[in-house]
């Protein structure tokens, strides 16, 4: 049974890929050589539709490499090759998602697929959603967590937010007003330094979180010791719960639970909601 199991995943697969050639073609043969300013004079001097020594050329590889793509051949294609066969295609995002998944079975990296997104028009949608959670706290972040719009409520509570370059890892861990607004800010920053240590595993090389680490450990003593002593991976602060003092209520500390959501036409970006927590509330009685 688990050979048959295994032959049929196989042949799932191999279907896949045969499917994604001839896709591939229909992609090739929708545009037109005369269209595509990167193509060398010599090549579009010739009419007609992008050929595969074409796309091999503006990806940068071989005939055969991209050959063995449109062939559904099975290969250690990698990102970079297949982000350079999107654009070479004018591939769009859901055009270019479905090249990844099936060349290699995965999802395009975040941050190319995210430059194909017209941000622009999204988070203009997302900011006028925000409103519709008063008069909870909602704000929309980036995979960096920079605050990116708020709501007027979150404004209200939290000032900083609607600052120039607002970034709520750097706020809630470096600054001395998250340690006087946060009623239990040692838990607080936990769960930030958790979500940071994810970020740094799913983005090693991305020099704003890194340079956002490195700022958080230099500033903070606490800090560096919460580091170098907890080793929780947090992907996101979905449901988590906080007491927080508000302005303007003379040291009345509130529950909070957070409510994360995902964008889907912004990978990478969250909108969070902070709602009234009656559980964090009693342990704040």
């Amino acid at each position: 049974m688990g050979d048959r199991v295994q032959e049929f995943g196989e042949n799932a697969a191999a279907g896949i890929r045969l499917g994604l050639g001839l896709q591939l073609r229909c992609w090739r043969k929708r545009v037109e050589k005369g269209a595509v300013a990167e193509l060398s004079p010599a090549r579009r001097r010739s009419a007609g539709s992008l050929t595969q020594a074409d796309v091999a050329w503006l990806a940068g590889v071989t005939e055969g490499w991209y050959r063995a793509l449109e062939s559904g051949g099975e290969r250690p294609f990698s990102d970079g090759f297949l982000m350079s066969v999107a654009r070479a295609l004018r591939l769009d995002r859901e055009e270019t998602f479905a090249l990844f998944v099936g060349a290699v079975g995965r999802r395009p990296p975040t941050a190319d697929h995210d430059r194909r997104v017209d941000r622009l028009e999204e988070l203009k949608g997302v900011a006028h959603l925000l409103g519709l959670y008063e008069p909870c706290p909602a704000y929309l972040v980036d995979h960096k967590y920079d605050v990116l719009a708020i709501n007027d409520t979150m404004a209200d509570w939290f000032p900083w937010a609607g600052r120039p370059s607002a970034n709520v890892l750097r706020w809630v861990l470096t600054s001395r007003e998250s340690r006087s607004q946060f009623a239990d800010w040692p838990a607080a920053a936990r769960t930030y330094l958790g979500i940071l240590r994810y970020l740094l595993a799913v983005n090693p090389a991305d020099a704003h979180i890194c340079r956002l680490l490195a700022d958080v450990l230099a500033t903070d003593e606490e800090c560096r010791r919460l580091w170098a002593s907890t080793f929780e991976i947090i992907e996101h602060c979905d449901h988590c719960r906080f007491l927080l003092r508000l302005p303007g209520r003379a040291g009345e500390v509130v529950g909070l639970s957070t409510v994360v959501m995902q964008p889907a036409l912004l990978p990478g970006h969250q909108v969070v909601v902070m709602v009234p927590d009656a559980m964090a509330a009693a342990q704040a009685a």
